[in-house]
């Protein structure tokens, strides 16, 4: 599941993401991609979630897809720049939720196949 509030990306890593065998659902909103994954919780393997998204943060939305599923497995994903001060508000707004697997946008197809890969173990 990925859920981005920018449409292109969406659909670009869920084009690429199906040719390499993937099924893949995208929301385009915290709220939607919560629903979503309550929806289909038993078919979600890992959710790609961006940290910044239009109706709440990826924090939030994170928090309550973890509180439907205690093991889901999450990527973050981000357009900031990892300076102290992100690092800092990253460690801080997702501190509850244990370790923090994180892709820095731009990124590579191939990266996200690692991390897809990597949680999927």
């Amino acid at each position: 599941l990925i859920i981005d509030d920018d449409e292109g990306l969406r659909v670009a890593h869920q084009t690429v993401l199906e040719k390499m065998n993937y099924h893949v659902l995208q929301a385009g909103s915290g709220h939607e991609g919560i629903k979503m994954y309550a929806e289909h919780v038993d078919r979600v393997d890992v959710v790609v979630l961006d940290t910044v998204i239009s109706d709440m943060t990826g924090f939030k939305a994170a928090q309550y897809i973890l509180d439907i599923n205690k093991g889901a497995k999450i990527i973050f994903i981000s357009g900031y720049d990892l300076d102290a001060t992100t690092e800092r508000w990253l460690k801080q707004d997702a501190k509850h939720l244990g370790t923090i697997k994180r892709l820095q946008k731009p990124f590579t197809i191939n990266a996200l196949c690692q991390a897809l890969r990597g949680a999927l173990g």
